[in-house]
């Protein structure tokens, strides 16, 4: 199983966060392939950082959306891949509504997911997205959910893949595609990350405007594209300020709520 990693100005981030999660899990650093950015010798503190270590170092492409496509490209069309970002430091397991637990073996998870996959015959699998046991429950569903891209594991259909058109919605984007193509998008409801990207330095995410006004524009443009799919949540959030995301609707294209594993 090959475990690819988009990443930007997070040489040392990573090595403490992600690649030590890895490291804990067995994997070894010859399946582990980390696309890095070029442009001011960026790559080269990848190289300096973690040398002899033997990741495979490879230089793509910035911004979030085409490096995901270029990392697309490389590998072979139909390729089992895991995808997992820069500031994953801990995967977990609810083990009741009150408490999370670190998986035991990431392996077994990603064979399972994968398993599930071609079981359902779908073509992607994420994880639940906010780390909150009370919101968690055993079991996966494949109806229309949102799979966040920090962690997913996906058979590679370039054509999904290499297709991004929006640089804040792509995981939506992505999700939606791989739903359309096989009728499903597998999410694990009881496994959820630790990750947090916004309050580190670098990383892909650091390069694309967030801003209020730049957000809202994509999210319109997202809803006119597939408004059938989805609808605009706006809301006030503290301060006086506003937030507005994309939500799947409820009953777009369900096949499947909810399955016990």
């Amino acid at each position: 199983m090959k475990y690819i990693i988009p990443t930007l100005k997070r040489s040392t981030i990573i090595k403490n966060r992600t690649l030590a999660l890895l490291k804990r899990h067995g994997i070894k650093p010859k399946d582990i392939y980390l696309f890095c950015v070029g442009e001011g010798g960026d790559i080269s503190n990848y190289i300096k950082t973690l040398h002899g270590e033997g990741y495979n170092i490879i230089q793509g492409k910035k911004g979030i959306g085409p490096q995901r496509n270029f990392m697309s490209n490389y590998f072979e069309e139909g390729e089992a891949l895991v995808t997992i970002d820069d500031d994953v430091e801990e995967i977990y397991d609810r083990c009741s509504p009150k408490k999370l637990k670190p998986i035991k073996s990431l392996t077994d998870l990603v064979n399972k997911m994968f398993k599930i996959m071609d079981k359902e015959n779908a073509t992607c699998c994420g994880v639940y997205p906010i780390k909150n046991p009370f919101y968690m429950k055993e079991g996966y569903t494949t109806n229309l959910k949102f799979c966040i891209g920090q962690f997913r594991c996906f058979y590679n259909i370039k054509e999904i893949e290499t297709s991004r058109k929006y640089k804040l919605l792509e995981d939506y984007e992505i999700s939606l595609k791989h739903f359309l193509t096989s009728g499903k998008i597998i999410r694990f409801t009881d496994i959820c990350l630790k990750a947090n990207y916004a309050s580190l330095s670098g990383g892909l995410s650091s390069v694309a405007d967030r801003r209020y006004i730049v957000k809202k524009k994509e999210v319109e443009e997202f809803y006119h594209d597939f408004s059938v799919y989805c609808s605009i949540y706006d809301r006030p959030t503290a301060g006086g300020n506003h937030k507005v995301d994309i939500r799947f609707r409820r009953g777009a294209g369900d096949l499947c709520i909810w399955h016990e594993l």
